[in-house]
């Protein structure tokens, strides 16, 4: 039985010195950490939300690229030598098609095409009616040492176009149209001249990403030749399409997701920066005489079970107005302190007066 009441006893005292107690004297008050602003992470330009990297409630450093947009890639149409880039990263595709009508130009890879007429073909059935994508062959007028061949690319009435595939012939060089590569007479689909083809403009919407060709660069249909974002950017400086976080802080809340379109100075994400934290406590009015704006105190985060070191802080605000919702008259106060990596929005504080 003695045995008994000795465990008993010590079991008592050591419930006892696991709880610290307060010095004689001293005042504590039960507080949260808060924060008193917000940072918005504002889209820099229009796009497609390509990755997003941050969950609400995650630290950031000022500057980390916590999402991505998707550039929209611009491609060639047809085949040839690019030509006449006028546009760079960061520029205003609209300002750069009214000054220059286009983004850049392609010069086709076939240069060359006969503007022709079936008035002077072969008269028969088969040669007075031409089809687009008909295969046609070509002789120079002066001289049938000179050929070549070509295809239909466009027919109106009796006159039709010939997209010069194969043969050296010159701008404005009259030519003869075959439906056969023997160029008998019996097959000849008429006559016509040589045209150049214009270089194609190529241009688009919103600003440049990057741009993909140089001048001189050979390309084929399909290639890309630059991506783009929608909108501008701020000086025109292309930025890239990853976005950072003005300020190192607490993530409150994330507005978008992959795949979601967004427009410039759209809300990304909005963060609360270190400096906004602060720990919010309630002073009950009979403890209003203890405390003072200005008072210094010191603060235990409850989390810190193992930890004796107290974080010093000062009371910033008392407010004027009381708040009854506990059941008992009480005033909202703050204190400011300096967080560090481990503080969380909404952890546990006590907050000491600081003995005088």
């Amino acid at each position: 039985m003695k045995t008994m009441l000795r465990a008993s006893a010590l079991l008592l005292i050591l419930c006892l010195t696991a709880v610290p107690a307060l010095a004689a004297g001293e005042v504590s008050f039960e507080g949260t950490v808060a924060s008193d602003a917000s940072v918005r992470v504002a889209a820099p330009i229009g796009g497609t939300v390509d990755t997003v990297n941050l969950i609400a409630g995650q630290r950031v450093t000022e500057d980390d690229a916590v999402l991505s947009l998707a550039g929209t890639k611009v491609y060639a149409a047809q085949s040839g030598t690019v030509t006449g880039v006028f546009a760079a990263a960061g520029d205003d595709l609209d300002a750069v098609a009214t000054r220059y009508g286009a983004a850049l130009y392609i010069e086709p890879e076939y240069g060359f095409t006969v503007s022709a007429t079936t008035d002077k073909a072969y008269d028969s059935a088969a040669t007075r009616l031409v089809h687009i994508g008909d295969t046609v062959y070509l002789t120079g007028s002066a001289t049938s040492k000179l050929r070549g061949s070509g295809v239909v690319t466009a027919v109106n009435g009796t006159s039709y176009t010939v997209e010069i595939r194969e043969g050296e012939f010159q701008l404005n060089e009259s030519v003869r149209v075959y439906r056969e590569e023997t160029l008998a007479s019996t097959c000849r689909l008429g006559t016509g001249s040589v045209a150049r083809v214009d270089p194609v403009a190529v241009t688009a919407t919103g600003s440049v990403l990057k741009m993909c060709v140089k001048n001189g660069d050979a390309v084929r249909a399909g290639d890309v030749l630059f991506e783009t974002l929608d909108g501008t950017w701020d000086g025109l400086y292309a930025a890239g399409t990853d976005v950072a976080v003005p300020t190192s802080g607490i993530v409150e809340s994330v507005s978008v997701s992959a795949g979601d379109a967004v427009r410039k100075g759209d809300t990304l994400a909005v963060i609360h920066p270190d400096g906004s934290l602060y720990v919010s406590f309630s002073v009950p009015e009979t403890d209003l005489g203890s405390v003072r704006e200005g008072d210094a105190v010191e603060l235990e985060f409850v989390w810190k079970d193992d930890e004796t070191a107290r974080v010093p802080a000062t009371i910033t605000w008392i407010s004027h107005m009381s708040d009854a919702s506990t059941g008992e008259t009480a005033y909202e106060a703050r204190a400011a302190f300096t967080p560090d990596a481990d503080t969380r929005l909404g952890m546990n504080v006590i907050v000491y007066l600081t003995q005088s």
